[in-house]
């Protein structure tokens, strides 16, 4: 006030003036010193940091360099690089097909394409991603071992997702369902055999490669609903497969596939007795996946039901070692 203001008062004041106005404004003052500061007409900037880099442990070599193939360092990389492209958690496993399946739609496929699984067109997608932008070369097989590693952290079931979102009104059912929604006479035997198709159908979801050597077949004319019912129970997850004990391709269309109808016991015809019995009964299938190199043993979480007209010619009853694996229901 005295260097800049006390000038251009007429007359100035004095220094004893100058103190006694400056205490009276802090002793008298009814407002918080500062108020009409020119900082306090702005709001305050909020500063927001750059998030740190992922802390990633890195393989490297006993020279000290990184190890270029390593699915570890490939790991963190791919890690790193997907959450920077805000992709984070793009990839999960499913248990029941053993496919690596997309939770959304990535970048490198246009929105007028279907979403399928995980294969080649993926890895080169990503392999050329990672060599143009980022100046990384990677050969495509460990991007498949990178994608299915990731993949395994976010495991899922759809049918066990499926069973566990719904909910019981609390009216038994299961002791003669095969009576009231199939039309099969109430017996002993008929209600036993409806209770272990459910029992084995959820059994074999929740424990795959649970023993279960049966296979439940549905006997009436033809259309009468048995392929209805074996729909219902299997909902997205049921299949009318043709049975070749001995091709590959039937344990691939296997894979996703719940509740398995077999139209005609069909099977039974082509295949000899032995093969069929043992087919049956296995435990587990071996198949080589699309982005395998290697075949591999998966688990059985399937079961399969017969259906069969008994006015067509011929019976799927042959063998008296193996018939014991048939279990017959008439519906009317």
């Amino acid at each position: 006030m005295a260097l800049n203001w006390n000038d251009k008062c007429q007359p100035s004041w004095s220094g004893d003036e100058l103190k006694n106005i400056d205490s009276n404004a802090y002793k008298f003052n009814q407002d918080p010193a500062g108020k009409f500061h020119p900082s306090t007409q702005f709001e305050a900037v909020k500063v927001t940091l750059d998030e740190p880099e992922p802390d990633f442990i890195w393989h490297l070599t006993k020279q000290g360099d990184w190890q270029k193939n390593s699915i570890h360092n490939v790991c963190n990389f791919f890690k790193g690089y997907i959450e920077t492209r805000e992709l984070y958690n793009l990839l999960r496993y499913n248990t029941l097909s053993q496919n690596i399946e997309f939770i959304r739609r990535p970048e490198w496929i246009s929105k007028h394409e279907s979403i399928t699984a995980w294969d080649d067109n993926d890895a080169n997608a990503v392999m050329k991603t990672l060599s143009t932008k980022l100046a990384f070369n990677i050969n495509k097989n460990l991007i498949h071992d990178t994608a299915l590693a990731i993949a395994h952290e976010n495991k899922y079931n759809p049918v066990i997702n499926y069973l566990e979102s719904l909910k019981w009104d609390g009216k038994p059912r299961i002791h003669n369902w095969l009576t009231e929604y199939v039309r099969v006479t109430e017996t002993r035997y008929t209600n036993a055999v409806g209770k272990l198709l459910l029992r084995a159908a959820i059994r074999r979801t929740y424990d795959s490669g649970c023993k279960y050597d049966y296979m439940i077949v549905l006997e009436g004319e033809q259309g009468i609903g048995k392929s209805t019912i074996c729909e219902i129970l299997g909902q997205e997850w049921y299949a009318d497969l043709s049975l070749n004990v001995h091709s590959p391709d039937t344990i691939d269309c296997m894979r996703n596939k719940w509740i398995i109808e077999v139209s005609e016991m069909e099977c039974t015809r082509r295949a000899d007795t032995q093969a069929l019995k043992s087919f049956l009964t296995r435990r587990t299938d071996t198949v080589r996946l699309a982005y395998a190199r290697t075949s591999k043993d998966f688990l059985r979480h399937n079961i399969f039901i017969g259906t069969f007209n008994p006015d067509t010619a011929g019976s799927y009853l042959k063998d008296m070692t193996g018939n014991r694996r048939y279990l017959p229901i008439a519906v009317e």
